[in-house]
């Protein structure tokens, strides 16, 4: 409490790891009284230590609030792959040894420091059709790799210096000879970066995704919890995973034919956290971001007028409906809402008050 803050609020003011909560503050006991709010992210299984306490009759409330830290998440799609098809969604970080195709025990050596951190798509070595456009789309600011093998590039070694991908003096190999090259390009985060089309149906070609600014944790939060008279409740755990076709929206339900502008954003869904029963009346979901960011809520059409959170309450709160959103994998629509946020502010929704 302000006043009675046994020095903390001096000590944690000066400390660039604690973050000085805006908004609306609670008091205590008295209605005129106030108080201090500060906010820092710990990681799981640690530990954090407050400031000494140095004076007496403080006033101090800790709370912790489960929170979801999105990681770096990174979709990529093909012209030549069918509804469904798997071929494209094998990820694992760059190494040394890192087996490079799933459909080969092939692997990668001599890997150099530049593709450290590294998201390695492992595709199909040799079996990419004729005209195949590969299009990466990174959550995050990104550098996007193509390593290609000389005798078999499809046509990349052309190509990509023509489309302003610059060549690296130095590439992995996967056999005693390098005889593979590598091409990068930055990619905005949010943004679509595509490469040219291949030639011929044998080409042999990796893709690798290293972002920009590798952080312990993302720059994004989300937490929830629900209000059922005096008792606040909520999740231990809650995650995220980069959206794109196959996210699952409920119990029997996924996404499907996600818009290019969508895919690679950070998604959480209410049924990875609370189950087939869906979140209880009252549940607050509370989103921030370091960046400005645009956060969008994607509500089955069939379920949008039963009183979790529409008509009324998204557009009377700055909602925007978007004209396009994911399709759902039982036949109906969706309707999506979109807010933009400020960095480093607090997007609180409405609580649901019905429940599903």
């Amino acid at each position: 409490g302000v006043g009675r803050d046994g020095g903390l609020i001096r000590s944690l003011a000066s400390d660039p790891g604690w973050l000085l909560e805006s908004g609306s503050v609670p008091h205590c006991g008295a209605i005129d009284s106030s108080m201090a709010v500060f906010s820092r992210l710990v990681p799981m299984n640690s530990k954090v230590a407050l400031p000494e306490v140095t004076e007496p009759e403080a006033r101090v409330l800790l709370l912790a609030v489960p929170v979801a830290v999105g990681m770096f998440g990174v979709t990529m799609t093909s012209t030549s792959s069918k509804s469904g098809d798997s071929t494209y969604e094998a990820m694992v970080g760059m190494s040394e040894g890192v087996v490079a195709w799933n459909n080969r025990d092939h692997k990668l050596f001599g890997v150099p420091a530049y593709l450290n951190n590294g998201i390695l798509f492992q595709g199909p070595y040799r079996d990419v059709p004729a005209g195949t456009i590969l299009t990466v789309r990174p959550n995050g600011l990104s550098r996007v790799y193509v390593l290609v093998e000389r005798s078999n590039a499809g046509g990349l070694l052309q190509s990509l210096p023509a489309a302003k991908w610059r060549e690296e003096a130095e590439a992995p190999r996967w056999h005693e000879t390098p005889t593979m090259a590598s091409f990068v390009r930055t990619c905005p985060a949010g943004g679509a970066l595509s490469l040219p089309p291949t030639q011929g149906s044998t080409a042999v070609l990796c893709v690798v995704v290293v972002p920009v600014v590798s952080v312990p944790v993302s720059p994004l939060e989300v937490s929830c919890c629900c209000v059922e008279g005096n008792q606040t409740t909520g999740p231990t755990e809650v995650s995220f995973e980069p959206l794109k076709d196959g996210c699952e929206l409920a119990e029997g339900k996924r996404l499907e034919k996600v818009p290019g502008w969508m895919q690679g954003a950070s998604y959480l869904s209410s049924h990875s956290i609370f189950g087939a029963a869906g979140p209880p009346i009252g549940t607050n979901f509370v989103v921030r971001a370091a960046a400005a960011s645009v956060v969008y809520v994607i509500l089955e059409e069939s379920q949008s007028h039963g009183g979790l959170l529409l008509p009324d309450s998204l557009p009377t709160r700055g909602w925007e409906k978007r004209t396009e959103g994911p399709e759902v994998s039982t036949g109906t629509a969706t309707v999506v809402y979109a807010r933009r946020v400020a960095a480093r502010r607090s997007l609180e929704l409405p609580p649901l008050t019905a429940e599903g």
